[in-house]
């Protein structure tokens, strides 16, 4: 009997150990194979060999917790129909060991063992329906009779009794996952935290724990409900006279958290919750966006009243949290009504503090008046963007620089001095702009009392010659294009229908007509070739899948932009393009190129095609004719035809389809060479031969 108690014992820690019966009876166990005690415990209460005795003992060191997960194969008993076999035999339990009792679960305790001190519910291979132990789901898929979540919460929490349920299983500061998730269901408004006592008083809700297929990314959501914003559902007012604070020191949000106590303007605060809604509505948030922000107004709402503008800095606080509270879409919000005080650090006015440090400070004190006219405008001035003032600041720095060294004062420098200073320099005319603007205004305000700039002209600026794209340039935009909608659509926008970068960025959705084939910009009205239909498509189709609900007037968005009225900025196009041989300046300049050798060095046909102007059509038909690679024997792209005889020309869509479909196959790739296919465009112009008719 003590032999058969020993083979039986030796058969479950082989099991645990993933060793044969006679490997654990010959070496033993210690400390270092990691035997979970739970599991040691709750084996069989038979009588253990000598040398088991001192690692399986409770508390013996070293000895590390660990779910045994023993790898089985399921088989069927051959004796009995309902049994499983044990492991490396071929009958069960009860038919290996008829007089000896089966043990209990190592599990639950409870119920007839079949193999390992599994019963048949916390057996890991059975695929039986039943309820999980811990959160009562109806599930098939269990690991030691619980589903997956609750075998992970009970991995990592320990067990105890319910503080809402009264039952002892894993808990997690005293309450269940089978609570928690009551208290989730229950309807709530965002700024509440859950109230995990809730399954006392209304019972839990039972479910079924099934592992749902994922659905095809290809298929097409459901059209979402157009959002129809509505005016605000509390109609408040602010008021007319504000209370001046004596002591206003910031506060610090960080450590903000939403209370039961009430807001300190119950009626202010149901204002920002309305407004939000309707905000939310007409940006088309998601949900995610839109609980982020209503956490963040709830939290500003219960500390500001509705006399206190809330300053920026607050809500950038909540920066310092690991929380994650849509700080840019609330700040746009606040602005929107009016309430936000914006105290952030002026950046573009660190920037010229920075630039202009080494100045001499009267100088620089006069120099003040113009930048202030140029950020902020004057009486017949316009604010300048923040991009032209930057670039105004570079050219003029050096200037500034080098007067400081022999002058005091504005008013002491002479023509000579700027004439002598242009002299050799690169940017000489935009830096003389520069500083005729400079003097001018300060003429203007009464600051110096003659301008030095006045008989002074920056004459022609140097003139760039636009260069077209080469075969292996166009074929790596093509073949890139193919891949990325947005890129596919800006390629159209710009390299076939000509657009500027800024104009592609701001075009309107309606822009696009689909059902008649136009694009319909400014006050050109094209038809849509195939290439360009086809990146319609495809972009829009790209669009609504990724951001289902926006409501961006704008043709071309991004993850910034999507929940906002503002276009796409310049950097996001410049990255679009930052793996490409070429910019988007010189893929509109090799189209109005192509265009100029179509229409035969005609500047008429390039102004009204493109919107160009008298001396920027000349610059394309110049460069056209004044260079000497022109191959009239493969004509680039063509709007009619050039005269009595002359070959069919492709059009610039044509050309980035077929440079698409030659990149596709890669056939002309394998010797290091690019592929040669007719519609891939040379970097040679047809030489104009004779003019069109009229």
């Amino acid at each position: 009997m003590a032999e058969d108690a020993a083979d039986d014992f030796g058969d479950h820690v082989a099991v645990l150990l993933g060793r044969t019966p006679e490997q654990v009876l010959d070496r033993g166990v210690d400390a270092e194979d990691g035997l979970d005690l739970l599991e040691c415990q709750q084996l069989p209460k038979l009588r253990r060999p000598a040398d088991l005795a001192g690692a399986l003992a409770p508390g013996a060191a070293g000895v590390r917790p660990r779910p045994a997960m023993p790898t089985l194969t399921v088989r069927p008993c051959r004796t009995c129909p309902d049994g499983v076999c044990e492991v490396n035999r071929q009958r069960c339990y009860r038919c290996l060991h008829p007089d000896v009792p089966p043990p209990a679960c190592k599990c639950c305790g409870v119920g007839v063992s079949y193999v390992s001190g599994y019963c048949r519910v916390c057996h890991p291979r059975l695929g039986i329906p039943e309820s999980c132990r811990s959160c009562l789901a109806w599930t098939a898929e269990r690991l030691r009779g619980m589903c997956n979540p609750c075998y992970q919460y009970a991995h990592h929490h320990n067990i105890g009794v319910c503080a809402t349920c009264k039952r002892r299983v894993a808990v997690r500061e005293g309450v269940c996952r089978l609570c928690r998730i009551q208290a989730s269901l229950v309807p709530r408004p965002y700024w509440l935290p859950k109230d995990l006592t809730v399954a006392a008083r209304t019972g839990h809700q039972l479910f079924l724990y099934l592992t749902m297929p994922a659905l095809p990314l290809d298929a097409p959501p459901p059209p979402p409900p157009r959002p129809t914003p509505g005016p605000s559902l509390v109609p408040w007012r602010p008021p007319a006279w504000r209370q001046l604070r004596w002591c206003d020191p910031p506060r610090d949000m960080t450590r903000a958290r939403i209370t039961t106590g009430a807001p300190v303007d119950p009626g202010f605060a149901a204002y920002l919750r309305g407004e939000l809604d309707r905000h939310a509505s007409l940006r088309g948030w998601p949900t995610w966006m839109h609980d982020r922000a209503s956490w963040t107004v709830g939290l500003l709402a219960r500390v500001h009243p509705g006399d206190e503008p809330i300053k920026a800095s607050t809500v950038l606080s909540f920066a310092g949290t690991t929380t994650s509270y849509s700080i840019t879409r609330v700040l746009e919000f606040l602005a929107g009504l009016g309430l936000l005080d914006d105290d952030r650090p002026d950046v573009l006015g660190g920037w010229i503090t920075a630039r202009l440090a080494d100045v001499h400070p009267a100088i620089r004190a006069e120099t003040d008046a113009w930048i202030s006219i140029l950020r902020h405008g004057g009486p017949r001035r316009r604010p300048r963007a923040e991009a032209t003032i930057r670039q105004k600041i570079d050219y003029i720095a050096p200037f500034l620089l080098d007067i400081s060294t022999r002058h005091a004062s504005l008013r002491e420098v002479t023509a000579t001095e700027i004439t002598a200073w242009l002299q050799g320099r690169r940017a000489a005319a935009y830096q003389l702009l520069a500083i005729r603007d400079l003097f001018k205004t300060l003429h203007q305000q009464r600051i110096v009392f003659t301008n030095p700039t006045r008989d002074l002209h920056p004459g022609s600026a140097p003139k760039t010659i636009p260069t077209p794209i080469t075969p292996d340039a166009l074929q790596a935009v093509a073949h890139a294009a193919a891949a990325d909608p947005a890129l596919h659509m800006t390629v159209a926008l710009i390299g076939v229908h000509g657009l500027y970068p800024h104009q592609a960025r701001q075009l309107p959705l309606d822009a696009i007509d689909l059902h008649n084939g136009r694009l319909a910009h400014d006050h050109r009205n094209r038809p849509l070739d195939e290439f360009t239909r086809n990146a319609a498509i495809g972009y829009l189709a790209h669009r609504y899948r990724r951001w289902p609900t926006t409501t961006n007037p704008y043709l071309l968005v991004n993850h910034i932009t999507a929940h906002t009225v503002r276009p796409v900025s310049s950097q996001w196009m410049l990255h679009l393009f930052a793996d490409l041989p070429v910019t988007p300046w010189q893929l509109r300049e090799d189209r109005l190129l192509e265009e100029a050798a179509h229409a035969d060095g005609d500047p008429l046909h390039l102004a009204a095609m493109f919107g160009l102007g008298p001396q920027a059509s000349l610059r394309y038909i110049t460069a056209l004719t004044s260079s000497n690679s022109i191959n009239p024997e493969e004509p680039r792209h063509s709007h009619g035809s050039s005269g009595a005889g002359a070959p069919a020309r492709r059009t610039a869509s044509q050309s980035y389809t077929a440079a698409a479909g030659a990149a596709k196959p890669r056939a002309g790739l394998a010797d290091g060479g690019v592929a040669q296919h007719p519609g891939l465009r040379t970097s040679r112009y047809r030489q104009p031969t004779t003019r069109r008719p009229p």
